[in-house]
């Protein structure tokens, strides 16, 4: 296999699949549904005062309210980005925390606090923050506890906001429509041009047109993903491991997209393939919100080893160790997916007479 001429036929699988409305419609749905659903429904549900903090210093007064599972909170780099976030209301409060403010706390030295606040935020929410805000003072200043709030929930305990229930969903998606229908398409449009064969004639290999197919899912399958977590602010704790899994998602995403297309004739049977199969590849997704329901159902399909290792790390902050045993199942995956090309390729290379 010749590097240089996987480049360049990556290169025109770009340029082409930019004016391929189906391929453009791939990329673009999925993070147009993140945007709708962000906009409509970010708090909907969510039962919880939404808090930022401006803390280059990292104090600890910041690191407990972080902690207060009865707020959700963002921690931000950027005063600029925090303030502008509160004015469009995806913060309902947002905190500059002064320099040295733990010391100043323990002290007992009066000192201005900068918050900035929504006007709409619900009086609800206003109570809780400040009351936590005020035991996390008086903790650290030593003073102790002068308020407690007992939230008492009411119907269902999961109170995530309706973009939080949904963003599997949408991660899967984006993966499996970048990684699995872009090369599909690609590989079926050019059976269908007949392509393939007027590529007898160079040194070209079929096992370099399928690696710039995979290539172009895989591309496309991360880049997309990777836009969607970050509408969601979901990048975990570890933004490295995080691209890893990713590409080892849209990896596999892309080699079961390249191997479609390859099985398969033309654009009906693809697209009537996909909507058989495709319950069976969101399943893991559509079980992720359903409250309680058992884990060892997910795990009877495929994708659930693509989904879960990317939500451990983007939502639940896990490290390799925790998703290492998933892993290893979606390195297997894909092993599996790169053999079952290997037999395409062998079958089709003397009817094309590429090898």
């Amino acid at each position: 296999m010749n590097l240089r001429r996987v480049a360049i036929l990556f290169g025109r699988e770009l340029r082409a699949s930019a004016g391929n409305f189906l391929m453009v419609f791939a990329v673009v749905v999925p993070i147009v549904f993140t945007l709708l659903i962000n906009l409509v429904f970010g708090d909907v549900f969510s039962g919880k005062p939404v808090m930022g903090f401006y803390d280059p210093h990292q104090s600890q007064f910041t690191r407990m309210l972080m902690a207060q599972g009865q707020l959700k909170t963002s921690s931000y780099d950027s005063l600029d980005r925090m303030i502008a976030d509160v004015a469009s209301g995806r913060l309902e409060t947002g905190y500059v925390v002064p320099e040295g403010f733990d010391q100043i706390l323990k002290e007992g030295v009066e000192t201005d606090f900068l918050v900035y606040t929504w006007g709409e935020t619900p009086l609800k929410d206003r109570l809780i923050a400040d009351s936590t805000i005020a035991n996390i003072i008086n903790e650290i200043a030593g003073l102790g506890r002068n308020v407690t709030v007992n939230v008492q929930v009411l119907g269902q305990a999961e109170q995530n906001s309706l973009a939080d229930r949904l963003m599997p969903m949408l991660v899967l998606m984006t993966i499996m429509l970048g990684g699995v229908l872009v090369p599909a398409l690609s590989m079926i449009g050019e059976k269908q041009s007949h392509t393939l064969q007027a590529l007898n004639v160079t040194p070209v290999r079929l096992g370099e047109i399928l690696a710039a197919k995979t290539l172009l899912g895989l591309t496309l399958g991360t880049a997309t993903a990777v836009i969607t977590l970050y509408l969601n602010r979901a990048f975990g704790s570890d933004p490295l491991l995080l691209i890893f899994v990713l590409l080892l998602s849209a990896l596999t995403a892309s080699l079961f997209g390249t191997l479609l297309g390859a099985l398969l004739r033309d654009m009906n049977t693809l697209l009537a393939a996909l909507k058989a199969g495709g319950l069976l590849l969101m399943a893991p997704a559509i079980l992720e919100m359903v409250p309680k329901a058992p884990d060892w159902i997910a795990r009877i399909f495929p994708t659930y080893y693509i989904l879960n290792p990317v939500m451990e790390v983007a939502e639940r902050g896990a490290g390799l160790d925790a998703i290492l045993g998933n892993l290893l199942v979606l390195a297997a995956i894909a092993g599996l997916l790169v053999f079952g090309l290997a037999l395409v390729i062998e079958r089709q290379q003397k009817r094309l007479a590429l090898f």
